[in-house]
């Protein structure tokens, strides 16, 4: 039991860009995924080579400017790939309702 709140330990995630464009990554793949499940349809977004890249990245214990450059376009090349799949694919899924709606319009007619 800790008393005293001046020495409790808390794991602090500092926000840096790369970590910021990592997450937003994840966050592109887990609904990417969720929204292919529902059409039925795969997508690739290189989900391990990213997480491998992201980590060889952070786990580097001096980052030159030059590294962090390096794995900002990274990771950036990983997020506008992934954001142009999800905003297909919701357009798939919006077309895909459209007619499904038409159909059944035009069979209770």
């Amino acid at each position: 039991m800790l008393i005293d709140a001046t020495v409790f330990p808390e794991k602090i995630k500092y926000p840096n860009d790369v970590g910021l464009l990592n997450d937003m990554r994840e966050w592109l793949n887990k609904n990417i995924k969720k929204i292919g499940n529902s059409i039925g349809k795969k997508y690739r977004t290189y989900p391990r080579k990213a997480k491998k890249e992201y980590l060889k990245f952070s786990k580097k214990k001096t980052k030159s400017k030059k590294t962090i450059n390096k794995a900002k376009k990274k990771m950036l090349q990983y997020v506008r790939r992934n954001i142009t799949i999800k905003d297909g694919s919701e357009i798939w899924v919006r077309s895909g309702l459209l007619a499904m709606n038409l159909k059944t319009a035009i069979n209770k007619a």
